[in-house]
């Protein structure tokens, strides 16, 4: 049951980071790049094409994730039955 949580915390720490990367690092790039790269490079339709394309991908990370903790809640959940059910 350790691995279980172990893995159930990597996934989610994985998952917050990638969350934040997209919102703090990639964003501004996409949203701004006439800061890097000079004027007439992508309108705002064009950077809000781009942002949505990195949010389906990391949409895939997170519904791996949130599938993996339901299965890892209803583990939890059924071992915590038999527990109760025991003593």
């Amino acid at each position: 049951m350790k691995s279980f949580t172990l893995l159930y915390l990597g996934f989610l720490g994985i998952a917050i980071g990638v969350e934040i990367a997209a919102g703090a690092l990639v964003a501004p790039i996409i949203f701004f790049p006439q800061k890097y790269l000079g004027e007439g490079v992508l309108t705002h339709f064009q950077s809000g094409i781009l942002m949505t394309q990195v949010f389906l991908k990391m949409n895939i990370l997170i519904g791996f994730v949130a599938l993996y903790s339901i299965i890892y809640e209803v583990q939890v959940m059924m071992a915590r039955k038999i527990m109760t059910f025991f003593h």
